[in-house]
């Protein structure tokens, strides 16, 4: 069984600002996360919160800066989501579990979301400048993957419009996302073993911060 927990539309916002070191802090409700350990994101921070009290609202022995990312202050009000980070991923689907999928015949379909977390100002890209670090699709021997659906939101500001490139070529878009979190249901696409899939910024309008840009991928085995 997986160590780490999730929840299903779990999110909440900071009730004070947080600093880098905080390992431990208040939300407004808590009622919708799960049991610990379990990761959360904040302005594309990765934390995992060892425990959980509901009753007051209080998540405590948080590791910060996981996955990569870097602890980072956070201001009152910022969104607390438990995202399914590839960590969770990592720690789902191990090796073994992949071989024992390879030995059933019959075909199963996970779906699975890899979400762009784009803290502060959302600008159009100029080289290095702004750019948005791409994801490699990676499958496993006689699995195959299909680009599915997008949600997505800023959290202030009017909209950014975005496409997903697929080997620097246009695979969805234009999105224009706003404050109001939108899916887009889109048509199958195909993936292959090492597909590049980047989000791009083409045009932003009144001031936009932190992007939340999710692209579901269907995994059969």
């Amino acid at each position: 069984m997986p160590r780490l927990q999730t929840a299903n539309n779990a999110q909440t916002t900071l009730t004070a600002s947080l600093t880098a070191a905080a390992t431990s802090f208040t939300v407004t409700n808590a009622a919708s996360f799960p049991n610990a350990p379990f990761r959360i994101t904040i302005d594309g921070e990765i934390m995992e919160v060892g425990a959980i009290n509901k009753s007051t609202n209080t998540f405590s022995s948080v590791q910060r800066g996981l996955e990569g990312t870097t602890a980072a202050t956070h201001n009152a009000g910022a969104f607390v989501e438990n995202r399914f980070t590839s960590g969770t991923y990592g720690e789902l689907v191990d090796s073994s579990q992949l071989s024992n999928y390879a030995l059933k015949t019959d075909k199963k379909t996970v779906r699975f979301g890899h979400t762009y977390a784009i803290p502060g100002d959302i600008k159009v890209a100029s080289g290095d400048t702004d750019y948005i670090i791409p994801f490699f699709v990676s499958l496993a021997s006689g699995q195959t993957a299909k680009f599915a659906k997008v949600r997505a939101r800023i959290n202030s500001g009017t909209s950014v419009t975005c496409y997903i490139k697929r080997n620097g070529a246009d695979m969805f878009g234009p999105a224009n996302v706003t404050q109001t979190a939108t899916d887009w249901d889109v048509t199958d696409v195909d993936l292959s073993n090492n597909d590049m899939l980047q989000l791009v910024v083409t045009a932003v309008s009144g001031s936009p911060k932190n992007l939340s840009f999710t692209i579901f991928i269907d995994y059969t085995q």
